[in-house]
C-alpha cells in the first residue's frame, strides 16, 4: 500500500501540474499600470526599449514641475525605479515624434524648440539624445518656410537615425519628402531616396544596426510601380540597393517596423497584397526577407489596423485596431493588441468603451506592453486625457488561485479513487 500511496501522490501532482505547452499570454486589466496622471494635460506616443526598463514619451503635463509652460516635452520613465526624467524642458516650442532604441541608450526625436540655442528660427529639427551622458546632438539644421524634418526613428543599437524631410537642398531641389539616415559614429547623413518632383518617401524604420531602411513611396521605381501608388520598399545601405517589397495595383503602404536582425518587416497596407486583402481595409502583413514570403497578420474586413511595432527578437508585435480580432471588440473601438508570431494568436490589451488605445510597443519577452489611452482604465483617468500605460501579460495558469482538473484529469482521478476503494474493501474482506 505504501508503493501505491506514492503512485497515488504522483498521479495527483501530475493531474494538477500546469501544462508545459506554450500558451498565449493574457493581459488582465488589473495588471495595467498607469504611468502618467494629469487632470488637464495629455501624454502621447510612448516607446519602450527591448528589456522593458525604460519608456520614452511626449507630454504636455507638468511632470515633476519641469514643464510649467505646458509645451509638448520629451520624458523618460525608468520602470525599475518608477522615476521620471525630463529629457527636454523649453520655454517655447514642442517636441514631437520620438523613439527609444532597443538597447535603451539613446532617443531620437524631433523638436521646434531652441535646444542648445541652435534652433532660433523654430523649424522642426531632428535630435539624438544620449541617455547616459545627457547630451543632445542636433542632426538637422534648416531654415526657410514650411521646411519640415519629421518621423525620427532610431536603430536598435542607437547609432543611426532615419527621418523624412522636404527641406530644399542641392540634393533635393524639388522639395519632395525624402528619406535620410544619420550615422552617429561618422557624423554623416546618408540620402536613401532621391526622387523626381511629385514623389514622396515616408514612414522610415530601421533594423538593429541601421543598415536596412524600410519606407513607403509612390515612386514608379523604373516601371516596377506604374500605378504610382504607395508601396513598401527596403533599402540596404551596405549593398546600396533598394528592394520593392509590395506590388499592388491600388492601395497604399503606411508604417513599417523591422526586427533587429532585419529578417522580418511588419507593415500596414490598404492594397490587395499578394491576394491577401481583397476588401481594401488597412491590414497588417509580415515580410520575410530570407524567403521573400508575405503573410497576413490581420485579415478582417470589418475594421482597420494601424502602426505595427515589432519587437527586436521578432517574436511578437503590438498595434492598435478597430477590428474585432478576438471577439472582445464588437463595437469597433480603437483597441491595443499584441500578436504572437509563433502561435499565430492575438491578445487584446484594452477593452474600454469610453476611450481608445493607441500606439502600442512590446518588449522582447512579449510580456510588457506600453501604450497611450484616453479611457478610464481601472478608474484612474476620469478626465479622459491621453495617458501612458504599461500592461503586464502573464501565463493564464498564473491567474488560477485554485487548481482545477481537466476532463482527462477528472477521469484519471475517478479511476484512481475507484482503484483505491476497491483495494480498501478487498483488504477489509481479507482481514475479516
Amino acid at each position: 500500500m505504501k508503493n501505491f500511496a506514492n503512485l497515488f501522490l504522483f498521479m495527483i501532482l501530475f493531474v494538477f501540474s500546469p501544462s508545459v505547452m506554450a500558451q498565449q499570454l493574457v493581459c488582465p486589466t488589473p495588471l495595467i499600470q498607469q504611468i502618467t496622471e494629469d487632470p488637464v494635460q495629455s501624454s502621447q506616443v510612448s516607446s519602450m526599449n527591448g528589456d522593458a526598463t525604460r519608456i520614452s514619451f511626449s507630454s504636455f503635463a507638468n511632470i515633476n514641475g519641469d514643464n510649467p509652460e505646458g509645451n509638448l516635452e520629451l520624458y523618460l520613465f525608468d520602470i525599475p525605479t518608477d522615476e521620471f526624467t525630463a529629457v527636454t524642458s523649453n520655454p517655447v516650442g514642442n517636441t514631437g515624434a520620438q523613439e527609444i532604441s532597443e538597447s535603451g541608450n539613446r532617443i531620437a526625436f524631433t523638436s521646434k524648440a531652441n535646444i542648445n540655442n541652435s534652433n532660433p528660427d523654430g523649424n522642426e529639427e531632428v535630435y539624438l539624445q544620449d541617455i547616459e551622458s545627457g547630451t543632445t546632438k542636433q542632426i538637422t539644421d534648416t531654415s526657410g518656410v514650411n521646411m519640415n524634418n519629421e518621423e525620427a526613428f532610431i536603430s536598435g543599437n542607437g547609432e543611426r537615425v532615419a527621418f523624412q524631410t522636404n527641406v530644399i537642398s542641392a540634393n533635393n531641389p524639388e522639395g519632395n519628402y525624402e528619406i535620410y539616415v544619420f550615422d552617429n559614429p561618422s557624423d554623416t547623413l546618408i540620402m536613401i531616396t532621391d526622387e523626381p518632383a511629385g514623389v514622396a518617401a515616408r514612414f522610415p524604420s530601421l533594423n538593429g544596426d541601421g543598415t536596412l531602411v524600410a519606407f513607403s513611396s509612390n515612386s514608379t521605381n523604373g516601371g516596377q510601380n506604374p500605378e504610382g501608388n504607395r508601396e513598401l520598399f527596403l533599402a540596404n545601405t551596405v549593398t546600396n540597393s533598394v528592394l520593392q517589397v509590395t506590388n499592388t495595383t491600388s492601395g497604399d503602404a503606411f508604417q513599417s517596423t523591422i526586427t533587429s536582425d532585419g529578417s522580418l518587416v511588419a507593415f500596414s497596407h490598404t492594397g490587395n497584397v499578394r491576394g491577401l486583402n481583397s476588401t481594401g481595409n488597412r491590414q497588417l502583413f509580415l515580410f520575410n526577407l530570407n524567403t521573400g514570403d508575405i503573410g497576413a497578420v490581420t485579415n478582417d474586413n470589418t475594421g482597420d489596423s494601424f502602426v505595427p511595432n515589432i519587437n527586436g527578437d521578432g517574436t511578437c508585435l503590438a498595434f492598435h485596431s478597430n477590428a474585432n480580432l478576438t471577439g472582445g471588440n464588437p463595437l469597433g473601438g480603437q483597441q491595443v493588441y499584441i500578436y504572437n508570431i509563433a502561435l499565430d494568436a492575438f491578445t487584446q490589451i484594452t477593452t474600454d468603451l469610453d476611450g481608445v488605445g493607441v500606439n502600442g510597443a512590446v518588449d522582447n519577452s512579449c510580456s510588457l506592453v506600453t501604450f497611450t489611452s484616453n479611457a478610464n482604465i481601472n478608474n484612474g483617468n476620469p478626465d479622459n486625457n491621453f495617458e501612458v500605460y504599461l500592461a503586464q501579460c502573464v501565463d493564464p495558469d498564473d491567474l488560477r488561485n485554485v487548481p482545477t482538473l481537466s476532463e482527462w484529469g477528472l477521469i484519471a482521478m475517478a479511476s484512481i479513487l475507484g482503484i483505491v476503494g476497491f483495494m480498501v474493501m478487498r483488504r477489509r474482506q481479507v482481514s475479516a
